[in-house]
């Protein structure tokens, strides 16, 4: 077809020399010429189509690339954005506790009660016995430092476990401040209350009126409309429950015992005024104002 096209051309264009006294070779170079140009368009054309699907192949990779890269870029920001300003729907407060929290309060409380032990009985310190709490003559500062005296070694064991325990459930929820707070509150609410209650020939020392204030603390801090808080609180609360009731018992016995019921080495009624030094303070803490209310009266 395309040589009956040029055959045909080439008698057309040679009629048209005839017919204008033109040369017909011209006519035919110049044919051939365009002919050739066709081709070479037609080529051009079709490098130019391959090109065109190679840049917008490499067009739509780049795109590609930066659309990963942006994203990348984006998942950074979000979480930087997150580190700095807390995670959804947790307070700053709360984010303040958890990031922070490393239990160094109560890891203190231990190492303090356990050199106090090692200074009173190991190297038997004369000044440590002036750390008691003497009822017949007390000093102020007896009623906190008798907290951190024991008598034995088995004393000592038995405070330090449920100190560890719950006063790491306290630090937990309140903070390092909070469990020092509790644990010197309910200490020495407990001291008094013995020393207002027993003989005077009475000398009070052990932790044990602060560890049953925070028994009460640890459970009532966690008592929220959460399932994991209500299993929480039925695990711990039964267990306290179970703890308060035996001392209460036992602190009506020793009440009515009078000399006899303290020669146990004992003191019942300091474990019971803890933990309800611990609910009062509790108490306390729930009727001050909150941050936020403040806020809403300022504005």
């Amino acid at each position: 077809l395309s040589f009956a096209r040029t055959v045909a051309n080439l008698k057309g264009a040679y009629q048209t020399s005839t017919d204008t006294g033109a040369d017909p070779r011209l006519s035919f170079e110049r044919t051939g010429s365009a002919n050739a140009a066709k081709t070479r368009s037609r080529g051009s054309f079709h490098r130019c189509q391959a090109g065109r699907g190679d840049s917008a192949r490499f067009s739509s990779f780049e795109l590609e690339e930066e659309g990963r890269e942006q994203g990348r870029e984006d998942g950074r920001g979000t979480a930087t954005g997150r580190q700095a300003g807390g995670r959804p729907g947790v307070s700053s407060s709360a984010v303040g506790r958890q990031g922070g929290n490393s239990f160094n309060g109560v890891f203190l409380l231990l190492l303090l009660n356990f050199l106090a032990f090692l200074a009173d009985h190991l190297l038997r310190l004369p000044v440590w016995s002036s750390l008691y709490l003497h009822h017949a003559s007390p000093r102020w500062y007896q009623f906190v430092t008798s907290t951190f005296c024991h008598a034995g070694w088995s004393h000592l064991s038995s405070n330090l476990f449920f100190l560890y325990i719950f006063g790491r459930l306290v630090e937990e929820e309140e903070g390092t401040l909070g469990l020092w707070v509790t644990y010197l509150v309910t200490g020495a609410g407990s001291n008094l209350v013995s020393w207002l209650l027993l003989p005077s020939s009475t000398v009070s020392v052990g932790a044990s009126g602060a560890v049953f204030g925070l028994f009460v603390v640890s459970v009532l801090t966690r008592l929220q409309w959460n399932w994991r808080r209500i299993v929480e609180v039925v695990i711990l609360g039964q267990f306290v429950v179970e703890k308060v009731l035996s001392e209460a018992r036992n602190s009506a016995i020793f009440a009515g015992g009078g000399m006899a019921a303290a020669a146990s080495g004992v003191n019942h009624i300091a474990h019971l005024a803890g933990a309800l030094v611990g609910v009062l303070l509790i108490w306390l803490v729930s009727r001050l104002p909150d941050g936020s209310s403040r806020e809403g009266k300022t504005a």
